[in-house]
């Protein structure tokens, strides 16, 4: 109270408001910085995910043209398994 006599209202309403929001921002960045954190989790997660579905669609395709050339009936038929002809 003797703080409000020697400075006035406004000022400790200013003092009070400076503590209340540096109370709070500790609070905020810590959940801020958690957030984050948690999403680049996922992200570093869904990044090796479409890797390794990446890497099974070219083993894959690998599988299917070699099934083309082995039941292509002539040379022209093989070179189709390859994709079209530049």
């Amino acid at each position: 109270m003797r703080f409000i006599y020697t400075f006035g209202v406004p000022a400790a309403l200013t003092v009070y408001l400076v503590w209340f929001i540096s109370s709070n921002v500790d609070t905020r960045l810590t959940t801020i910085t958690s957030v984050l954190e948690n999403h680049q989790k996922e992200m570093s997660e869904s990044l090796k995910a479409s890797e390794e579905t990446k890497q099974q669609l070219f083993l894959t395709n690998l599988l299917l043209q070699r099934i083309c050339v082995n039941t292509a009936a002539d040379t022209q038929s093989r070179n189709n398994c390859f994709g079209p002809s530049q």
